[in-house]
């Protein structure tokens, strides 16, 4: 079997709904297959020499969409960068 050399992580779910009319589950939806995504991404890769991790982002975690609050929370750049910024710190690839 061959070995990963990068890895990108896109994840998203469309899940259209007011934050205030949204329940718990709801939320989790859009926001749980973009943030743990990102998390198990790294923990799964947090030994391998990948040449390049790619953690997209979203417009929508700038300008805002509505019914797209959930999503926005998990796509948001800084928290992205944070963890791309942990990966690096530890002189591993992330962008």
């Amino acid at each position: 079997m061959g070995s990963v050399n990068g890895v990108i992580d896109s994840a998203f779910v469309l899940c259209d709904q007011s934050l205030l009319r949204m329940d718990e589950a709801r939320f989790r939806e859009a926001f749980d297959p973009k943030a743990r995504g990102t998390a198990v991404a790294l923990w799964t890769f947090r030994e391998d020499p990948l040449d390049w991790l790619a953690l997209f982002s979203s417009t929508i975690s700038f300008t805002g969409g509505p019914g797209q609050s959930s999503y926005a929370a998990a796509a948001h750049c800084k928290t992205l960068s944070a963890c791309a910024g942990t990966r690096s710190e530890s002189g591993r690839s992330a962008s």
